[in-house]
């Protein structure tokens, strides 16, 4: 079955440009743990397969602004459980992402969207539309976590959430309150479990 979810990050006021490294996010202040439970980051119904499992296929960025594609960007990936946090890229925007060891088993890879694969339109859209092929498999299935569900979002019980934390990884300058979307397509087996 094909899944679809979107982040959507509207980036504080400030203009200076980013450095490769830097988060790309909706504060300048780390909000919540890593953004979690605050809007821009949960990928929710991807990772709600009946088998908790599946394959992120697509990966689209879309902006109102062109500046974005002067240079790369990276999404990370995590799979969390109910109750789990991120130690990683607990920063504001263009603020240096730092990632930790203990989030490595929640780690599931990275999507880039290459400075040179994308579509503007003039100085008000951008584009970059990627394919990808990264597994990931539900927290709970991992035996991580609980199931008492997770987020805001309704149905989120027994479930792996996906979390992204997007990163730029070059210079590239922003205007006021820019509006960046991140699609995620995900393919994953789906029916009767057998007995």
């Amino acid at each position: 079955m094909i899944r679809v979810a979107t982040i959507n990050i509207t980036r504080p006021t400030g203009v200076t440009a980013y450095a490769s490294g830097q988060r790309v996010w909706t504060s300048t202040t780390a909000s919540g743990a890593s953004g979690i439970t605050a809007a821009g980051s949960v990928f929710y119904n991807l990772g709600e397969t009946m088998f908790g499992n599946g394959y992120i296929v697509k990966a689209a960025l879309f902006s109102n602004a062109s500046g974005i594609s002067a240079a790369s960007q990276r999404l990370h990936l995590y799979t969390l459980s109910s109750g789990q946090t991120l130690v990683s890229g607990t920063v504001g925007d263009q603020a240096a992402l730092t990632f930790s060891y203990s989030d490595a088993n929640k780690y599931i890879g990275y999507i880039d969207f290459p400075s040179g694969s994308f579509v503007t339109g003039g100085t008000g859209f951008a584009n970059c539309i990627v394919t990808a092929n990264i597994a990931f498999q539900r927290a709970a299935i991992r035996g991580e976590g609980d199931f008492s569900g997770y987020g805001t979002a309704p149905n989120q019980v027994r479930v792996g959430t996906l979390v992204g934390i997007l990163e730029a990884r070059g210079a590239w300058t922003p205007t006021a309150g820019q509006l960046i979307s991140v699609q995620l397509t995900s393919d994953a087996q789906e029916g009767v479990s057998p007995p």
